[in-house]
């Protein structure tokens, strides 16, 4: 198990690290920053946790927001309500799963033919956000590994 913190809180929570993946410096908003696979310099594919107080927004709009990032259109709130769910924290989180050309946080990280794997949840006046991008065929490569990394947090 990894332990994840910040300057307020030593140890938030553990984690099992998929195999290949590698922890890198985090930041304000993301608690843990993993670098997916070997090939991570040449291909950037990332996997990270951020936890916000209250909403962060909400669920629907933090959806739509990493669909607009990877150029795809808005889902209806049925739409969104009907995605799959993984384990996250002991809980069902949404689960999205998502490919286009991801345009980065700020639209300024190119990647095409991309693919997006991200679980959300809000509850108990926090939003937790689990999210991983990269090209299409090494997030499908590296899928088990999102999936058990999610559940085991």
């Amino acid at each position: 198990m990894t332990p994840a913190a910040d300057s307020a809180q030593p140890k938030l929570f553990e984690w099992d690290m998929p195999e290949g993946w590698t922890e890198v410096p985090g930041s304000a908003m993301r608690l843990v920053n993993l670098a997916v696979g070997a090939d991570f310099e040449e291909h950037k594919t990332d996997c990270y946790v951020t936890v916000l107080q209250g909403d962060g927004g909400g669920v629907d709009a933090n959806v739509n927001r990493w669909r607009e990032q990877m150029g795809q259109p808005a889902l209806s709130a049925a739409e969104i309500a009907a995605l799959p769910t993984i384990e996250l924290f002991g809980r069902d989180a949404l689960y999205v799963d998502v490919e286009g050309d991801f345009a980065g946080m700020q639209g300024d990280a190119l990647i095409e033919g991309a693919r997006m794997l991200g679980a959300i949840f809000i509850a108990q006046g926090r939003a937790v956000f689990v999210k991983m991008t990269g090209p299409a065929a090494i997030v499908a490569r590296e899928k088990a590994h999102f999936e058990s990394f999610v559940n085991s947090i």
